[in-house]
């Protein structure tokens, strides 16, 4: 077991990370002054540079790790394994090789493990720094996702449940993510809480977006037994009629579709007072209509507020 040391200053940490990252490869200089100053180092920054890598060379004494100069820049050299990054990419790497899902998932809960928080979250906000957290970010998702895959066929599903969650929260419109929570979640006997994932990231994609959810939603929802719940409505009962099966009323708001004989009714409710617009309307018609002439497809376009959301309901 080696000591802690702390590494005062964020620059100072930035110039370190940026060394473990590319640990084995020479650094330039200009890549250090993007990380620290954002492309606009001060006069003196190469003298600033050149006091950071002396003090920290004063930290990696007496550990695996050499910081080296070689112009145009510095190199770092040293135990793969000692750095994270390294480590993480090694057994992702080494469980992508492996046919067995039990070895995958284990060598993956300890990639993931390694992880301590928000990816280089104490050093200087630059667009550098941006892009190599998004890189990393990227890393571990991809590797959430691929853990998840494995405890799915494993049967487990549920031990991913709350990385996956994590991710969704970090990125809340990642496809694969969330159809792999879906079906985790399904996997875990809990279906509310499957088809409110699916329901909410509808409603996020349609608002945000415009558009459905894609094929591996969708694939994710046809592996299940969730697919005739959604998007069916329950409609009033009539005064004499029989009540729902049980089975259709445990999700308070939905009846599989086999009960219900009518297509839902989805659009938004139409705005009161609404007039004008008819040239409009009648060249929705030729395009989008029952007897149209055009392709089906009509794009409408127009400055916010202008009421192409009520033009198009109507």
């Amino acid at each position: 077991m080696g000591s802690t040391a702390e590494v005062a200053g964020a620059k100072r940490r930035g110039v370190l990370a940026l060394l473990a990252l590319e640990l084995g490869r020479r650094v330039p200089v200009e890549r250090f002054f993007e990380l620290l100053w954002d492309g606009e180092p001060p006069a003196r920054a190469k003298a600033a540079l050149q006091v950071h890598v002396a003090a920290l060379r004063k930290v990696l004494q007496d550990t695996s790790f050499v910081l080296l100069t070689r112009s145009p820049g510095y190199l770092l050299t040293g135990d793969p394994d000692a750095v994270d990054a390294c480590r993480f990419q090694d057994l992702a790497t080494r469980a992508a090789d492996l046919r067995d899902d039990a070895e995958a998932a284990r060598l993956l809960r300890q990639a993931l493990g390694l992880w301590q928080g928000p990816a280089l979250a104490d050093l200087p906000d630059t667009p550098l720094r941006r892009a190599l957290t998004s890189r990393l970010d990227d890393a571990r998702c991809r590797a959430v996702e691929v853990w998840a895959e494995r405890e799915l066929r494993l049967g487990t599903g549920a031990n991913a449940v709350p990385a996956l969650e994590q991710v969704v929260r970090a990125c809340s419109l990642r496809e694969p993510t969330l159809a792999l929570l879906i079906r985790c979640l399904q996997q875990a006997g809990r279906r509310r809480d499957a088809l409110e994932v699916y329901r909410n990231t509808r409603a996020r994609l349609e608002d945000h977006l415009g558009i459905s959810p894609g094929p591996l939603l969708q694939a994710a929802l046809e592996d299940s037994d969730l697919a005739h719940a959604v998007l069916v409505p329950i409609a009033p009962p009539t005064t004499g009629s029989t009540p729902p099966p049980a089975a259709a009323t445990a999700f308070g708001s939905l009846f599989p579709q086999s009960a219900v004989s009518t297509a839902p009714r989805q659009l938004p409710r139409q705005s009161a007072g609404f007039v004008g617009r008819t040239e409009e309307f009648r060249w929705l018609d030729r395009e989008c209509g029952e007897g149209q002439t055009g392709g089906g497809l009509s794009l409408l376009v127009g400055p916010a507020g202008s009421g192409k959301t009520a033009t198009v309901v109507r």
